[in-house]
């Protein structure tokens, strides 16, 4: 929500401000949201190569009617109309609109303007919005309480962070289907913050799941997001994922090493062969350093070992039981993922 420091920071610019702000930032219109009609000019920072300030020609009742938080921070205390001339002249900035400096982003505010004013145009969405825009919605809806923004934002991030769809990732690709989940790489630190601050815990443990899956550097170092602005995990949630990563190393090693020496099954129809072909068989990984969501790699509660059920060289029985095994393993270790990063999820097993 928005905060009375970001009230402050939001205040309109005084004629020197302006002035001052004018020569050195060099203010930019925005090529898209700049309405000769409008009555109020946003002014944020752009941090890309340039890192100029931008400026957006808009309507405060468009704001107003989406957002309390807006429609407040637009009262006339904050924003006092002119009167007179003379007041005109210390209150008007650019183009004879008063102007407000936000703490946002271009691109966040870009992405707030670009949903209330182009929403109602735009063909519905066959696939998940683009990662950067969804984040931005969920940024931004939250702050200013504008609960469709947030919703759409959320839904988007679902189809990729849910319990389900992650799960549901593994199964497709052990198969070598396609994958639905797009590959996030080190969005996932973004995603993971966001869940934080809109208390969705469910997708919050999925992210910190797949942060634990990224380079050494991205995970302690923070990266970069497509505003330019730093993610970095918590202390708290960053430790979370260095001891999932233990533990699943460990969990992992030990299935392993249990598999490999499985004795022969009394039902076994080709005790000497199937024993050799177990023995001899080799994991598909052994560790959580491949990313999750990085092209068709597996990782994480994906396959362990080459499946099971197509190994020709096993009998029947051995084909079945080493398949339920492993789904058994896998299945158990998806269970406990919560518990594994210290994060307590109501109904996780009967729902995921």
């Amino acid at each position: 929500m928005i905060s009375a420091t970001n009230r402050s920071q939001m205040a309109p610019q005084s004629p020197q401000q302006t002035k001052a702000d004018s020569d050195s930032d060099a203010v930019q219109r925005d090529g898209d949201y700049w309405f000769d009609d409008g009555n109020l000019v946003l002014i944020v920072k752009d941090h890309g190569a340039a890192a100029r300030s931008k400026a957006f020609r808009v309507h405060i009742g468009v704001l107003a009617r989406h957002s309390q938080a807006f429609k407040d921070l637009f009262s006339g205390e904050l924003l006092p109309q002119p009167t007179t001339p003379e007041e005109a002249e210390t209150t008007l900035d650019l183009d004879g609109c008063p102007s407000l400096r936000m703490p946002d982003s271009y691109h966040d505010i870009k992405a707030l303007l670009r949903a209330l004013y182009d929403s109602p145009t735009r063909p519905p969405l066959e696939e998940p919005m683009p990662f950067s825009e969804a984040a931005a919605l969920v940024r931004i809806g939250h702050k200013y309480d504008i609960g469709p923004l947030l919703n759409l934002g959320l839904k988007s991030l679902s189809a990729t962070f849910s319990p389900r769809a992650v799960w549901n990732w593994h199964s497709v690709a052990q198969k070598g289907h396609t994958t639905p989940v797009r590959s996030l790489s080190t969005e996932c630190v973004e995603a993971a913050n966001l869940f934080r601050i809109t208390g969705h815990r469910r997708l919050l443990v999925t992210a910190l799941y797949a942060c634990s899956a990224i380079d050494k550097k991205s995970l302690t170092g923070g990266v970069r997001r497509a505003d330019g602005a730093l993610e970095i995990l918590s202390p708290d949630d960053l430790q979370r994922c260095w001891e999932l990563r233990a533990c699943m190393d460990a969990r992992l090693m030990d299935y392993i090493m249990d598999t490999l020496a499985l004795p022969p099954r009394e039902e076994c129809q080709q005790p000497k062969v199937c024993n050799k072909v177990v023995r001899q068989s080799r994991p598909l990984r052994v560790s959580l350093r491949t990313p999750v969501f990085h092209k068709a790699l597996y990782g994480g509660f994906g396959p362990v070992f080459p499946d099971w059920s197509f190994n020709p060289s096993l009998c029947g029985h051995c084909r079945a039981f080493l398949a339920k095994r492993e789904l058994s393993f896998r299945k158990e270790l998806w269970h406990t993922l919560p518990a594994m990063l210290g994060l307590s999820i109501k109904d996780w097993q009967a729902n995921s």
